[in-house]
């Protein structure tokens, strides 16, 4: 039986293709960190709507978090910040809870050096159209406010410095809350609709580089009945797929006689690859397993399309 309610105050759990994502427990019940934990997820407007219900009128810091969603649950629960804690602290308007944030000299260094840069090899693409003509909502050189001279604001851009900053700092921890997200299919494939824009792609950039931050990240689905944050598998974790007669990848067919070429199974994406298309090895927190199987621990085989799909930016140190 699921942990989480199907629906939490009105907000529903995120789907992959239409189907649950694995659960893994529940979020331990520990104090979070103000600066070494940050969340991830959806807004949601309405200082009226009943994800609100229990933050303290009298309180400041707990109505500064009306309109941030689900994660708002958490946050009052176990503490933590967030990237608008960020924005507002680079801009002088720090609220009232001890922490530091990121820095203006953190901020500047990523919006500024060219894109792939050594410091941040992610970067962010520099134009004023996306998918579908929607406005990208960012651009290169935006300093002081969230708008530039040409009126593009830097959310994005800055959700994925401090994405960066979680990462660089040794005890720094990423919570994404995927609850309300709706079907994960759509935004992992920049597919449907733009209303969750930003976290959308701070969900990509995850999956992007989850080699570089596999160990950083938890994720939630919905919260029981106890409001307990439900922890789940990462949403893109495949499934092992059935053994085919050909590689997934050069389409040579398997074959145990001269020359030899064996059948493997990528621990990313679980399709069947051979020894040539597979040449990577990492080590992985949650790999795709055999049916049955108890997870692998140690270096795993992946195949070298995943590889660099999930690893762009950062060398190989396996």
């Amino acid at each position: 039986m699921p942990l989480a309610q199907g629906m939490t105050r009105g907000v529903g759990l995120a789907t992959m293709n239409g189907a649950s994502i694995p659960e893994l427990g529940l979020a331990p019940n520990i104090a979070l960190d103000v600066n070494d934990d940050i969340h991830f997820g959806i807004n949601v407007p309405g200082a009226g709507h009943a994800l609100y219900a229990d933050l303290n009128a009298a309180v400041q810091l707990e109505q500064d978090l009306i309109g941030l969603g689900p994660r708002t649950i958490d946050i009052k629960r176990r503490g933590g910040r967030t990237a608008e804690d960020d924005w507002k602290i680079f801009q002088g308007q720090a609220r009232a809870r001890p922490q530091t944030g990121m820095t203006g000299a953190s901020y500047a260094r990523f919006n500024q050096l060219p894109i792939k840069s050594t410091h941040f090899p992610a970067g962010a693409h520099i134009s004023n159209v996306d998918k579908a003509g929607q406005p990208k909502n960012y651009s290169r050189g935006a300093t002081g406010t969230k708008a530039d001279a040409g009126g593009l604001e830097m959310g994005t851009r800055w959700s994925k410095t401090a994405l960066e900053s979680a990462l660089a700092r040794p005890t720094g921890r990423i919570h994404f809350h995927l609850t309300g997200m709706g079907d994960l299919a759509g935004p992992l494939g920049k597919t449907g609709g733009f209303s969750h824009n930003v976290t959308s792609r701070e969900l990509r950039y995850v999956r992007r580089f989850w080699l570089r931050f596999q160990d950083k990240v938890t994720f939630y689905n919905g919260y029981t009945a106890g409001l307990a944050p439900v922890m789940v598998l990462p949403p893109w974790i495949a499934a092992w797929q059935a053994d085919t007669p050909r590689c997934a990848r050069c389409n040579e067919e398997f074959s145990r006689a001269f020359p030899v070429r064996w059948r493997h199974h990528c621990r990313l994406c679980g399709s069947c690859v051979c020894d040539d298309c597979s040449p990577d090895r990492v080590r992985l927190r949650y790999p795709v397993q055999r049916p049955g199987d108890a997870r692998e621990a140690g270096a795993v085989r992946v195949c070298h399309q995943c590889y660099v799909a999930f690893n762009r930016g950062a060398p190989s140190t396996f």
